[in-house]
């Protein structure tokens, strides 16, 4: 299961309207900091193929200026004998 965290930064004068939007995407949750324009946001999906599907949603926020991956994990594949 992908987790991954980012740092969100919005255009100017746009970042309440991008942490609604990047809280639409699904199974993302956003925690805005209280004293600077900048958001965590963690994504969880329960396999790759719907972590790269949520990603293309989160590049289509209009109001993103840059969101930078600080942090990233998978579960590695079991094995099978």
């Amino acid at each position: 299961m992908p987790i991954k965290s980012y740092l969100a930064f919005a255009q100017a004068n746009r970042f309440s309207q991008m942490v609604t939007d990047l809280a639409s995407c699904g199974n993302v949750t956003v925690v805005p900091a209280e004293n600077r324009e900048v958001a965590i946001v963690v994504t969880e999906s329960p396999n790759p193929s719907d972590e790269k599907a949520l990603k293309e949603k989160l590049d289509q926020v209009p109001d993103l200026q840059c969101l930078t991956l600080v942090f990233g994990h998978a579960d590695p594949e079991p094995f099978v004998v």
